[in-house]
Formats: C-alpha cells, structure tokens, sequence
C-alpha cells in the first residue's frame, strides 16, 4: 500500500485532516474497510449480509438499530449515530476492523441466528485501546502525533504512518457523550460486565485452557 495522498488543500494541513467526514469517504482508508471486516467476520464466526459492501458509514440518524430498543430520545440517538461515524472514521485509519463490526447496522449475525436475536454471541466488544486512543485523538491539542496510553510507541495508520490528532472536542462533556454511547452500544449487544481481553487461541478454537470456552 501506498501513503494517501491529500485529500485537498486544507488537508495537507495534519490539524484538518480528515475533520470532515465527507473528505475522508474520498480517502485511500476506505477501500481496504470491506476486506477488514469480511477478515474480522469470519475470525469471529459472523455472517455478514449477503451482497453489502463495507466502506462508508451507514448513517441512519434517529432510525437508528445500533442501539436496538434501549429507550433513548431521538435526539440523544443522532448523537449517538454522529459519534459513531467518527468512531468509524477513526478505526478505518487505525485498521481495527475487529471494532468495527459491532457498529455494523445489520449486526452481522452468528451461524443459525437472526438479526432480531439481541444477544449476538459473538459480535465482539470494541477494543478498549482503542477507544481510549480516539478520545485523546478528539480531546488533546491537535496537530501532534498520537502516542500509545503509556507514551512509549506511536499508533499508526494502516499505511505505517503516524496518525495526527484532531484535537477539536474543547467541550470535556463530549467526552461524557462519547462514554453514554459506548455504553449504550455495547449494552444493546449484552456487552456488558468487567473488560477482558482476547484470547487468540479462543479465536483460533485451539485454547487449552479449562476456563475459556474455546470459540470467541
């Protein structure tokens, strides 16, 4: 793969790239997104809707179905839904497609279920390194390159490129907002209790250990 090239003049400029979510459906990040996902399905024993293509962000406003049935007013939902873009944009230039599939609308389904079962089993949480890495994406000061919790490495793009932060949420209740729709996200498909990592042996059904069921 090669760097992406600038979307326009204003992007050449690290603070605005990608501000806007229109200019970033014109970047080289979206055309890899439909493979991640077919890749991060089959890892997970998903099934993906037969014949939908995965790139942009399917914006669907207070008619929203990532949240299910959880009883949220509209406009807490477009909230919700305009996050979630963002979100979107943000792991489709990390390369965390594994985190993108629970923001899939249809929820990609487990063998011998259907889309109207709320509890998918296998639908995985969101990396939670992630997620803290888009908050400071958002929230620290913009146009410095993004490090890791610790400090130590930079997180990169999926070209190997250091990723820029944004740096425009000034409001610390965006981040307030932010936390509600992850929660109400991960709620809706029973994602729910203490964080634990995976475990690629689970994932691969080669896990000996008596304490993990052996599929993710």
């Amino acid at each position: 793969m090669t760097s992406p090239a600038p979307v326009d003049a204003i992007a050449t400029t690290p603070k605005f790239r990608f501000s806007v979510y229109d200019e970033f459906k014109k970047s080289s990040y979206v055309a890899p997104i439909h493979g991640g996902i077919v890749v991060a399905a089959r890892k997970w024993n998903l099934t993906l809707v037969m014949g939908q293509t995965h790139g942009d962000f399917v914006y669907k406003g207070v008619a929203t179905t990532r949240v299910r049935n959880l009883p949220i007013k509209p406009t807490t939902k477009r909230n919700y839904e305009e996050l979630m873009r963002q979100l979107w944009r943000f792991c489709a230039i990390k390369g965390d497609y594994e985190s993108m599939l629970i923001m899939i609308s249809p929820t990609p389904t487990s063998p011998g279920t259907t889309n109207s079962v709320a509890n998918n089993d296998n639908v995985p949480a969101m990396k939670v390194e992630t997620i803290e890495e888009f908050i400071r994406f958002k929230r620290k000061k913009g146009a410095i390159q993004l490090k890791r919790y610790d400090g130590t490495d930079l997180v990169k793009d999926i070209f190997g490129e250091a990723i820029i932060t944004e740096g425009n949420w000034k409001n610390p209740n965006q981040t307030d907002i932010f936390s509600a729709a992850m929660t109400a996200l991960h709620c809706a498909h029973k994602r729910t209790g203490v964080y634990i990592d995976v475990c690629e042996n689970c994932c691969s059904k080669t896990c000996l250990s008596p304490a993990h069921s052996g599929y993710p």
